[in-house]
């Protein structure tokens, strides 16, 4: 299950049977570097989509270092926050487009880049706005939670600040399962979140292991590069390493708990994935 687990099953031409018992720890890398070229065009795809995220977020963290009456800043990163709320609406289709991507790379299937990005950001756009706009929000609510319980002393503050941090994890944890979920199966949005948060608990050990890897690759960029190596890794390749770290990672678990098993007799050696959207 996950990075080190089961799921990925070969299948396609020139995809030989007996590769799909590697480790999966090593096929992580052979696909990552198979497809790394691709990953560059995927993830400057992603970045021109997003653009009005990016340049929201730039303001932000400028909003940050200038020096100027506090209140001309705080006005400035409210505004810019406020587009960056706004920006949701593409960031959700265009983060479920690329991962519909990025699941087809890493169950070694192949991918149409740019008809299969924006025919997926068109065909999931309903539902994925929403998780777009939430992803900029729940953030956002999680700080101020913290910065309010952190006032609290005694015990109740830290039963409060462990609380929010559980929630962060299961939240977090989730939105690993969110647009693998819904770009895989025909399912209701409120299904789809419903879903999500179950995996997101039934993995739970794999989903923190991968949120750790997240973490760590995000601190080591930003607290090591100067800013204009951090802009161009996010410019050109990123967004699409840690995408393809958690759907690789989380693949697994939705292949064991989602995906409905063959019963026909030819298919009972391997499992197929099919791109019919089945589950209900």
């Amino acid at each position: 299950m996950g990075l080190f687990g089961r799921g990925f099953q070969k299948e396609g031409p020139g995809v030989s049977k007996d590769a799909s018992q590697k480790r999966k720890f090593f096929l992580f890398f052979e696909l990552y570097f198979r497809k790394f070229w691709k990953l560059i065009q995927l993830n400057m795809l992603y970045f021109v989509v997003n653009i009005l995220s990016v340049l929201a977020i730039c303001v932000m963290l400028m909003s940050l270092s200038i020096q100027q009456e506090p209140g001309v800043i705080d006005g400035v990163a409210l505004i810019a926050y406020g587009v960056l709320v706004l920006s949701g609406i593409i960031l959700g289709p265009s983060t479920v487009a690329m991962c519909y991507v990025l699941r087809n790379y890493s169950n070694e299937r192949h991918s149409f880049l740019m008809s299969d990005f924006f025919e997926h950001f068109k065909k999931n756009f309903k539902q994925a706005v929403p998780v777009g706009i939430l992803s900029t929000i729940i953030p956002a609510l999680f700080i101020f939670a913290i910065m309010y319980y952190s006032s609290i002393q005694g015990v109740m503050g830290i039963i409060l600040l462990s609380v929010t941090a559980f929630c962060i994890l299961i939240v977090a944890s989730a939105f690993l399962y969110i647009y693998p979920v819904m770009v895989t199966f025909d399912l209701k949005l409120k299904d789809i979140i419903k879903n999500s948060i179950i995996l997101a608990l039934a993995n739970f050990p794999v989903n923190i292991f991968v949120l750790i890897v997240d973490a760590a690759i995000l601190w080591g960029v930003t607290g090591y590069l100067s800013v204009y190596l951090v802009a161009l890794l996010c410019m050109f390749i990123l967004p699409a390493t840690l995408g393809f770290i958690n759907v690789f990672s989380v693949w697994g678990a939705i292949d064991k708990y989602l995906m409905p098993k063959k019963e026909d007799a030819e298919d009972e050696e391997e499992k197929v994935f099919s791109d019919e959207r089945i589950l209900k």
